[in-house]
């Protein structure tokens, strides 16, 4: 696979889940990637990590790649935003680490097992969405780009993003309710309370 564009490497990924030619990706973009990042974050491992991690969610969502208008520019704000969240995190994880005890000290096996419920339908009706509703939603809450940051890589306007977010969470509180009695009454509720 010698001499191909990275343009030519997407489909292959995307529609035909290529391991090879995603390897060739990896390869092409990996010492950059790590070397913006060390630009950000000043641990190298740490960076090396956080840019194989920006690979393995890009593996893992791999059909949506056709989407990505400008594949070069995704890596990097998503590289970007690896580091930012692992400073930010880096930052707070006193506060976590208190947070975590807290949390595990009041669980019980049954309200994991909600959680957890709760947790895969969530994916499974995000994971539901029209596809490029879903790289909308994705990009914004997994790798927390702002509205403009979509809108300039996908090559659309920022009007669309919110009308295809406004689309994503409507059908994920919809898929909800229907999944989730209470939520539904919590809901009605709300929606009375206003009305008043």
């Amino acid at each position: 696979m010698t001499n191909i564009k990275i343009a030519d490497l997407i489909p292959l990924i995307a529609l035909e889940d290529d391991r090879q030619a995603f390897d060739v990706f990896f390869k092409h973009y990996f010492r950059g990637l790590v070397s913006y990042g060390s630009s950000l974050v000043k641990n190298h491992q740490a960076v090396e990590d956080l840019v194989t991690d920006v690979f393995v969610k890009i593996w893992e969502n791999r059909n949506m790649l056709l989407g990505i208008h400008n594949i070069s520019n995704y890596m990097y704000v998503a590289t970007k935003h690896a580091c930012l969240n692992y400073c930010k995190n880096k930052r707070n994880e006193p506060h976590e680490t208190i947070g975590e005890t807290l949390l595990y000290a009041e669980s019980t096996p049954e309200s994991t097992l909600v959680n957890t419920e709760n947790v895969t339908g969530i994916i499974n009706l995000i994971n539901s969405l029209p596809p490029r509703c879903r790289l909308i939603f994705k990009l914004i809450k997994d790798e927390e780009m702002s509205y403009a940051e979509v809108a300039e890589l996908l090559n659309i306007s920022i009007r669309t993003v919110n009308s295809q977010m406004t689309i994503a969470i409507g059908k994920i509180i919809e898929g909800l309710k229907l999944s989730m009695p209470e939520l539904n009454q919590y809901y009605i509720k709300k929606n009375s309370t206003y009305k008043q």
